[in-house]
């Protein structure tokens, strides 16, 4: 007798509907996208038809829903459920579908209120867990970014794009243990992860193991040599090392890369200085002054080379340049009393040093400088 029984209409558009939404599915998951979103078209007329004939049927509701989820078209599905304000507000599945929809179309802040409310009856629901962690890690609220990280990866275990996230969120709170721990994961599930394992060696270099951080820059730069900051963090890890040569030549290349990064120009000069070659640190500290010109540490190295070169004036014009930019700097002050002294402008030398301990009463340099002249 059951078999006799022939279904409804709306049976029959619900059940047509299912079977091409399970098509849709496994056609996406063997990466066929054309077939893919063939059925889930044919599946959203179908259910179209369906609530139109019967607007209460919450089932085809939700599956019509969640078919223009995969479609792309949150704009159509914020429409559909706006027309059942009610039953939108008992059934938390289709709660969970509008957090989404609308996350999707720009209301942001809507759409995590009722994703939050939604992972509160259903833990379980892995891709509000996923948006959450986006959002909360781009909204700087790392807490919250790592606790849905967490509940995601116990619901989808290796996804190395999640661990990356919360392995900055440890990052951006200075847990460099928790960091260097997701990046090692991340790492032994996508070796070739370039960003991740940039972030490691920044972690290496800001827990000041030079070697380990030099060991993974290089690392990096066989497959992307086209990479200013790791050339700059590369030189500058050379640079606390006292390997000149090696600093020299890779603030060269991040300088090449990113010709306008002040930083990169002055340690270069500097490294040639330690390599005793002046005349070339001169033009690319130059470059950093003109580069930055709220920044005196340039200057001041150009004074310096100048005094030790015996250019006891243009030492001077470089240290009263430096000084216009740190006003109240007492070395600054104590370099500039220095070259008044070697010019033998004594009672300007005094002014400088008093202007110095002024700053700075506990200077030794400016007291010992002062006796002497």
């Amino acid at each position: 007798w059951a078999d006799r029984v022939k279904p409804s209409q709306t049976q029959q558009l619900y059940g047509d509907a299912m079977e091409l939404i399970a098509e849709g599915q496994q056609e996406k998951a063997s990466g066929n996208d054309k077939q893919s979103r063939r059925a889930f078209k044919k599946a959203h007329k179908k259910l179209s038809r369906l609530l139109a004939l019967s607007p209460r049927y919450t089932k085809a509701l939700t599956a019509d829903v969640e078919v223009l989820l995969y479609l792309g078209r949150s704009a159509d599905a914020l429409k559909l459920l706006n027309k059942s304000p009610k039953t939108v507000a008992k059934n938390w599945k289709l709660k969970h579908l509008l957090g989404i929809h609308l996350f999707r179309a720009g209301k942001k802040k809507r759409g995590v209120r009722l994703l939050e409310q939604a992972l509160r009856r259903d833990s379980g629901l892995f891709d509000a867990h996923y948006i959450l962690v986006g959002y909360y890690y781009k909204e700087n609220k790392c807490g919250k970014a790592i606790k849905h990280g967490t509940a995601y990866l116990r619901l989808r275990p290796k996804d190395p794009n999640i661990m990356g996230v919360i392995g900055n969120c440890h990052l951006k709170r200075k847990d460099l243990t928790a960091a260097t721990k997701a990046f090692e994961r991340v790492l032994a599930w996508d070796p070739k992860n370039l960003p991740v394992r940039v972030n490691l060696g920044n972690i290496f270099f800001q827990k000041r193991q030079y070697n380990e951080a030099i060991a993974i820059y290089n690392q990096v730069l066989k497959s992307r040599t086209d990479l200013s900051p790791v050339h700059y963090n590369l030189a500058a890890s050379y640079y606390a090392l006292e390997r000149w040569t090696k600093a020299e030549q890779h603030f060269g290349e991040s300088s090449r890369l990113e010709p306008k990064r002040a930083s990169s120009h002055y340690f270069r000069g500097l490294s040639l200085v330690e390599l005793d070659r002046p005349k070339q640190a001169v033009g690319h500290l130059q470059k950093a002054a003109s580069l930055d010109r709220t920044d005196p540490w340039s200057l001041v190295a150009l004074a310096e080379i100048s005094q030790h070169r015996k250019r006891l004036q243009e030492a001077a014009d470089y240290a009263e340049s430096a000084l216009k930019r740190a006003p109240r700097n007492e070395r600054i002050l104590v370099l500039n009393g220095m070259i008044a002294r070697k010019r033998k402008l004594y009672a300007k030398a005094l002014q400088w040093y008093d202007r110095a301990l002024a700053s700075s009463p506990r200077n030794s340099m400016a007291y010992a400088e002062r006796g002497f002249v």
